[in-house]
């Protein structure tokens, strides 16, 4: 009688932690996404930047209802800087929704100029884009976005929508290879 006891309460414990093992694992919060864009290619004909590539590098990640976009020049070189940097949104957005938070910066450029639009923007080489970053193209060299630099910039929208790199990004990144252009110079 006592093994007979002794086997069902086991059963019971076992059966206890499967189903809070179970909870557990589907109870974890959701990890957010993140899409990483190098930019390696010199899509215009144009010298290509010094450095080793990825001259620049575009991080969207996301955070509790908006995403966090970090730009990165870490592989230009001496004198090569960003003038602009595009982006294409979802078609289902509207760009003219969004709003860009002030930018964390590490460097001494002067803060981009933000103008979105739907396919406002034609990039050298091919393309249009629905977001310009324009940074600063003045021959004094400590306003430009130049090698070694970064900021980063909280994106949301307006009217309450919920602004994702799952749901919204990554979508373009498999449909389209005009996700991101940057135009260098000094090279």
């Amino acid at each position: 009688m006592i093994p007979n006891l002794l086997r069902l309460l086991r059963r019971r414990v076992a059966a206890t932690w499967l189903t809070l093992l179970i909870i557990i694992s589907f109870a974890q919060p959701a990890r957010p996404d993140t899409v990483e864009l190098p930019l390696d290619f010199e899509f215009s004909g144009a010298t290509p930047p010094a450095g080793a590539a990825p001259w620049l590098t575009a991080v969207f990640d996301d955070q509790a209802g908006s995403v966090l976009l970090s730009l990165s020049a870490d592989g230009l070189t001496d004198s090569e800087h960003v003038k602009v940097w595009y982006f294409n949104l979802d078609p289902l957005l509207d760009p003219a929704a969004l709003v860009f938070g002030p930018p964390s910066k590490i460097g001494t450029f002067d803060d981009p100029i933000i103008t979105t639009g739907v396919d406002l923007f034609k990039a050298a080489g091919d393309g249009l884009f629905d977001i310009e970053f324009k940074f600063a193209n003045a021959a004094n060299q400590g306003r430009r976005f130049e090698a070694g630099e970064s900021m980063t910039t909280e994106i949301t929208m307006t009217g309450g929508a919920t602004l994702t790199v799952g749901q919204r990004l990554a979508t373009i990144v498999s449909e389209s290879d005009r996700l991101t252009r940057a135009i260098n110079s000094g090279v």
